[in-house]
């Protein structure tokens, strides 16, 4: 009975794989040969379920060929479950390079943020110190400014003090050349009233003689005359009293009288004679008068003289102050010019501060371009984080797919239970599969040629996990541009904080 059923057996077929996930990720090359393999096998697999049901189960199967066939199936399979595993062995080593791009982008990205962050605190610390100089800049424009203002007074100032400067110095050179003509005059004048004022002193000093030997003279004859007139007084009364007494007395004879009458005839002359004195003293003292008068006016032209005088002194002191006037204009122009110098260099000051606010200009423009710089940096690390989520996706998407490729494939063989045919089988074994289905107690037959295929597949499989525990370090080029873009970042930092410590000194030069 065993016999006559013949041999029949059926291939049991894990489920098959979900092509369309596969077809989503659209895999490289290798992926592609794969789904082929599985679609072939699949193929033969539903023609020889097909050819199953067409063909006849106890007469025209022949076991041997059922055999070889099985045996290509079995070699197909293995091929087949070679070539997945190498396409799960280059899926994972690719993953591996993923999670190292990643990682190495994760360490970028930190290094991105942190170096973004220091930036910003740089870029803070600088927004600040600029505002600083633009409240500085700001500072000294109000001084500028006020500066401008007072410089355009000024200068009106001068061009004013300059005419007057000019139409003074006009005037001057006019009251010089006067003030010389005048010198020359009042020296020659001087020298001649000099001489006039000896000539005069010295005819003074006479009359003053003279007058003192008149009006000693005068006092001589005046008491002369005092004299003479009491002595006058005195004689004729005496005369007449002599003459009463003599008349008197002896009544005398005539030739005595007439003595007498001839001595008062001559004391008559003699009173003419005092007489003619007395005029003679009138006129001395008119002609005294007369020489006073003289004397009072020489006095009154000499005081005019010395009036004269005075005013020349008066000339003398108004030259002596405008050669101080001169001094003191001196002195204004040294002054000025003093101004115009302190005017230059604060003008040296404004074109030391027009060139520090270009400096600043300069400065906030290189500013611009740094946050232009590190928004493109910011861009580029907002980039690559999106980079990251599209790889750690497509890793998703390649861990799903590994994960429901593999599975693993359970072949079941239906074997029958005649020893004829077992026998003919060669070294083969037939192991008792209690978790079979089948109502005749079908055992799964294991072919040892199966086990000497595995065994032979051994080492091309040692050599691809061989392979996969040993791929080769793959450095990506953009680590090293990233790093040199850092590195850049960094210098362009520094040289911007010592360009500001430049720039703090230099102000503190300035205004120093």
């Amino acid at each position: 009975m065993e016999r006559d059923r013949g041999f029949s057996f059926k291939l049991l077929v894990p489920p098959r794989v979900n092509t369309g996930q596969v077809s989503a990720v659209r895999p490289r090359g290798i992926t592609e040969n794969c789904e082929e393999v599985i679609n072939s096998v699949h193929k033969t697999y539903s023609k020889y379920f097909d050819q199953e049901k067409t063909m006849p189960l106890s007469t025209k199967s022949i076991p041997g060929q059922l055999y070889s066939k099985l045996f290509d199936e079995v070699e197909k399979i293995k091929c087949w479950k070679v070539k997945v595993d190498s396409d799960t062995v280059q899926k994972e080593r690719k993953l591996q390079e993923n999670k190292r791009t990643i990682e190495t982008q994760r360490k970028a990205i930190q290094e991105l943020q942190f170096g973004n962050e220091s930036l910003s605190i740089k870029l803070e610390e600088q927004i600040s110190e600029n505002e600083d100089l633009i409240n500085k800049n700001n500072a000294i424009q109000n001084l500028c400014n006020i500066l401008k203002d007072t410089f355009e007074r000024s200068a009106e100032k001068m061009h004013l003090f300059e005419c007057e400067r000019e139409e003074t110095h006009h005037l001057f050179m006019e009251n010089n050349e006067s003030i010389q003509v005048n010198i020359l005059i009042s020296a020659s004048f001087c020298e001649q009233q000099y001489e006039h004022l000896q000539r005069s002193n010295a005819e003074n000093e006479s009359l003053i003689q003279k007058l003192q030997n008149a009006e000693q003279q005068c006092k001589e004859s005046e008491v002369s005359v005092s004299i003479y007139l009491l002595d006058l007084h005195r004689y004729p009364q005496c005369v007449w009293s002599k003459v009463y007494l003599y008349f008197t007395e002896k009544s005398g004879s005539l030739f005595n009288i007439s003595n007498y009458l001839y001595k008062l005839f001559n004391a008559d002359v003699f009173f003419l004679q005092i007489n003619s004195l007395h005029e003679q003293t009138q006129n001395l003292k008119r002609l005294n008068e007369e020489d006073h008068q003289k004397l009072w006016k020489e006095l009154e032209s000499k005081s005019a003289f010395a009036a004269e005088l005075e005013n020349e002194v008066i000339l003398d002191l108004f030259f002596v102050f405008s050669t101080e006037a001169i001094k003191n204009k001196e002195d204004s122009e040294i002054k000025c010019q003093y101004k115009i110098t302190d005017m230059v260099t604060l003008m040296e000051k404004n074109k030391v501060q027009y060139q520090y606010d270009r400096m600043v200009e300069e400065k906030d423009a290189q500013l611009d371009e740094y946050k232009r710089k590190e928004m493109e940096a910011v861009a580029h690390g907002k980039s690559l984080e999106l980079e990251l989520l599209k790889h750690e996706t497509e890793n998703d998407c390649l861990k799903k797919q590994l994960s429901a490729e593999i599975t693993e494939k359970v072949y079941r063989i239906r074997t029958p239970p005649s020893g004829d045919k077992s026998a003919s089988l060669g070294k083969s074994t037939a192991v008792f599969d209690p978790s079979s289905d089948s109502s005749d107690q079908s055992d799964i037959l294991v072919s040892n040629f199966y086990f000497r295929l595995i065994s032979k597949c051994e080492p091309f499989c040692r050599l691809t996990s061989f392979q996969i525990q040993s791929p080769i370090t793959h450095r990506s080029p953009g680590k090293s541009l990233k790093q040199a873009a850092m590195k850049r970042m960094r210098d362009a930092g520094w040289t911007a904080v010592t360009g500001c410590d430049k720039k703090k000194k230099t102000r503190e030069k300035i205004f120093a």
